[in-house]
């Protein structure tokens, strides 16, 4: 399945360019009523030794905290206002 974006762009608020851009490739559309209000990627996981490793979080995962071997400082700074 696919959000009906392309590499680099954001997912679509709508279906309507979608469905339009994929008629001559998909086969069949999953469309549902609920509007889009958050533009949000799908969280990867994969399987490895056993264990669930998340390759890149969203949505569901998000609010969990990430764990950090030791202490760490974001190397960014907030924009003065």
């Amino acid at each position: 399945m696919t959000s009906g974006n392309l590499s680099e762009e954001p997912s679509p608020l709508t279906m309507t360019r979608p469905v339009q851009r994929l008629r001559g490739i998909a086969d069949a559309f999953l469309i549902h009523n609920r509007d889009i209000l958050r533009r949000c990627d799908d969280s990867v996981v994969r399987q490895a030794a056993g264990q669930t490793q998340k390759l890149r979080r969203s949505r569901g995962f998000v609010p969990a905290p990430v764990a950090l071997e030791s202490e760490s400082r974001p190397s960014w700074r907030l924009a003065e206002s």
